[in-house]
């Protein structure tokens, strides 16, 4: 399962790699134009989104929209194995990660559970699943925190499933610039 992951996961993140700048805006504004349809269903609270990097679906944009929408929002901030969330503000000092990804300098992390968490993924099945970028943060993250899970990538990550173990967290919903799936309603997540 390890082998099958890790050759999927270099295919997707060289078809990514190679998509256009252009397009890659393209599709992040209407993703973010398809969450913002999606959050406007929902009773505004605290929403955890990453902060994109490299040819991730760009999420600057949204984060500023989500925050103009009276959300309270929180990005991704990894220390050692664990992965939390910390409050963000266009104001937000940010400095680059381990890896070079953008984490606020100033870290407050939420006094309230999460209600919606936006999800990045090197690939997402059509029926939930979600290929990550192998280290599991989200996934354990998630386990702690349950909330709202929306998938978001462009159409080029998007397969009729992925490969996926017992840890893997699954996505309650998946939005692309051309098509959105939502799966599951339950009593924890209000329907959106």
């Amino acid at each position: 399962m390890l082998e099958q992951k890790r050759a999927l996961r270099q295919k997707i993140l060289k078809i990514c790699r190679d998509i256009p700048q252009e397009v890659l805006q393209e599709a992040s504004g209407q993703i973010t134009r398809r969450v913002m349809a999606q959050a406007a269903q929902m009773q505004t609270g605290s929403v955890f989104c990453y902060v994109s990097y490299r040819s991730e679906i760009k999420t600057q944009e949204l984060l500023q929209a989500l925050h103009e929408a009276g959300w309270r929002v929180y990005v991704p901030y990894v220390a050692g194995q664990r992965m939390q969330a910390v409050r963000w503000t266009p104001d937000t000092p940010m400095v680059p990660n381990q890896w070079g990804i953008p984490e606020p300098a100033v870290r407050e992390a939420p006094d309230e559970p999460l209600t919606l968490a936006i999800l990045p993924g090197v690939a997402f099945g059509k029926d939930g699943t979600r290929l990550g970028y192998g280290g599991g943060y989200y996934d354990r993250f998630l386990a702690e925190n349950p909330c709202r899970r929306i998938g978001i990538c462009g159409s080029w990550q998007l397969l009729d499933s992925v490969p996926t173990e017992p840890h893997d967290l699954t996505a309650d919903g998946i939005l692309c610039e051309n098509q959105e799936i939502i799966f599951t309603t339950t009593e924890i997540y209000p329907k959106i």
